[in-house]
């Protein structure tokens, strides 16, 4: 934390303590993400499974630049502290909460692209042999200037194993971020591509929704999703009108059985 000087804090999410800092030698803002973890064995096998994003450079996905881990002695908790790129327009959790308070649809010419963007961040991983495992709207952050439909969406906080099953990290979670979970994740199954892309078709499901569901209602969706079909492919078939083929994608991706959801090929 030496090279750092601490901007602003951004406050705690269910991930992490979010701080804008300046490096000291370049003055170059970044995002300090200091998450606490269960103990110190876990927090060093963190750090050896964070290590390999430190060497991505993907343009959809988020830049790393630094890592290291920290104790806070009088709380008797560790931590570890990842610096990544700062993205001061936000992430596409707080684009589509004003879209939807307005009840205006996301421009599907827009869809089309973050989706392709998403898509290509997530194959990109995949091909470094990295799932993800934590996709939801606030960690698809939005990169540009000034006007959000300039931005392009950029993929980031991907957590590690180490991290994913971390109790502490589990246990503080609360529903709505549970809800782009796949539903094997939460019966003590594996993260693997298929449980990615169930969490892609519940962010696709929130960006086609704007303007004719509430909050609360996508997120009883998402939650029915997980126990019965029939109420998702009866949403999916009305909002067949509102986009040609995004709909028909969701309904391949959220999918109880990950043998039957839409594959990566």
């Amino acid at each position: 934390m030496d090279k750092y000087i601490i901007d602003k804090s951004l406050g705690l999410d269910t991930l992490a303590e979010r701080i804008v800092v300046r490096q000291k030698d370049s003055n170059k803002t970044y995002l300090l993400s200091k998450m606490e973890l269960m103990d110190m064995a876990t927090t060093v096998v963190a750090y050896q499974e964070y290590l390999p994003l430190m060497k991505l450079s993907c343009e959809n996905v988020a830049l790393y630049f630094d890592i290291f881990t920290s104790v806070e002695h009088k709380i008797s908790a560790t931590f570890i502290n990842l610096v990544s790129e700062y993205f001061p327009m936000g992430n596409l959790d707080i684009y589509l909460q004003k879209l939807r308070n307005k009840k205006s649809p996301l421009n599907n010419q827009l869809v089309d692209m973050w989706f392709a963007q998403i898509l290509d961040g997530l194959m990109f991983l995949w091909n470094q042999n990295i799932i993800h495992r934590n996709l939801k709207p606030d960690c698809i952050y939005l990169r540009g200037e000034n006007n959000e439909e300039n931005c392009s969406l950029i993929i980031g906080d991907m957590i590690p194993s180490s991290v994913a099953y971390d109790l502490r990290m589990r246990t503080r979670l609360p529903r709505r971020a549970l809800s782009y979970t796949a539903p094997e994740i939460l019966e003590s199954g594996q993260y693997t591509k298929q449980s990615d892309i169930y969490s892609l078709g519940c962010v696709l499901l929130d960006m086609i929704t704007c303007d004719t569901l509430t909050d609360e209602e996508t997120l009883q969706l998402r939650i029915c999703a997980r126990h019965d079909a029939s109420t998702l492919s009866e949403t999916l078939e009305n909002l067949q009108n509102v986009h040609e083929t995004i709909p028909a994608l969701i309904g391949q991706m959220v999918v109880l059985n990950p043998e039957e959801r839409l594959k990566e090929e």
